[in-house]
């Protein structure tokens, strides 16, 4: 007897399933390869040139300071010279495996909530830290626990270059910290928020590859592992009132830029955030 091979769609959609469960239980989505070298390398171009402006206006700060990032890639002053260029990193950004994914794993809300670049401190040996995204809005900790399984704000990390040992601990996304985690993470009882935690789980990553990961996950970065680190994260979120009302209409595509990308789904959701004033 025969077996019929599952329907195209069927097959698509037990795939976008399993995205969505990895997530659930593990708080982070691997995709190897997703990205095409077109794609990395244009975005790469264009992300360069933005930082290498930053660097120009904070080299002070960033030698005294152990910056290791910067954020609002988009924002106007940075394309004043190549305005097309703008619109370009928000079309190759959104490229259409990406939107399928996260659409099909994470709902038709998601927006579009800004951008960050990660690099390496001037010094390289300054000892990385293990964070939850959330322990930086300004809550209590109890409200930071109770929030936790509220909020859907996630890093579309696409590493530029290679970045070797990206650690996050699987499932701390939903669920609060052990008592070792927070000694850690708040630096308590003798331990400093370095030291290694027995569940860390490492990446290194390639460009071309994709780690989309809950923004409240346990996780840090490695600088010494890295003689250069160069990794653009896309932000993207469903809308809550602790997070969506601080989106900044600068950081988004305009009425002309729109009409030049492809997949404009996380753009138009937070368009239509900003005209709504939530």
């Amino acid at each position: 007897m025969m077996v019929s091979s599952p329907a195209p769609e069927n097959s698509i959609l037990q795939k976008m399933n399993s995205y969505l469960k990895r997530f659930e239980e593990n708080g982070y989505l691997l995709l190897s390869q997703c990205l095409t070298t077109e794609t990395t390398s244009a975005v790469k171009q264009i992300v360069s040139n933005v930082y290498q402006q930053w660097l120009a206006n904070n080299a002070v700060a960033y030698a005294n300071q152990g910056l290791l990032n910067m954020h609002s890639l988009t924002a106007p002053h940075y394309f004043a010279l190549h305005q097309e260029q703008r619109a370009v990193l928000f079309d190759r950004m959104a490229t259409p495996d990406l939107v399928q994914i996260t659409q099909a794993a994470f709902g038709d809300e998601l927006y579009f909530h800004g951008t960050q670049l990660f690099f390496n401190p001037v010094n390289r040996e300054q000892p990385t830290y293990w964070h939850r995204d959330i322990q930086y809005m300004g809550l209590s900790e109890d409200d930071q626990q109770r929030y936790l399984s509220e909020l859907c704000n996630l890093h579309v990390r696409i590493p530029l270059i290679p970045e070797t040992g990206f650690e996050l601990v699987p499932g701390s996304h939903r669920r609060w910290d052990t008592e070792q985690e927070r000694q850690t993470r708040l630096e308590l009882a003798g331990r400093a928020k370095s030291d290694a935690l027995t569940n860390g789980k490492c990446f290194d990553l390639q460009p071309g590859d994709v780690l989309i990961f809950s923004a409240h996950i346990l996780h840090r970065g490695h600088y010494l592992n890295n003689p250069e680190r160069l990794s653009l994260d896309i932000l993207l979120g469903k809308p809550h009132v602790l997070v969506s009302s601080s989106l900044d209409e600068r950081q988004l595509p305009t009425d002309e830029e729109l009409e030049l990308v492809e997949h404009p789904l996380w753009y138009q959701n937070a368009r239509k955030l900003i005209g709504s004033g939530a």
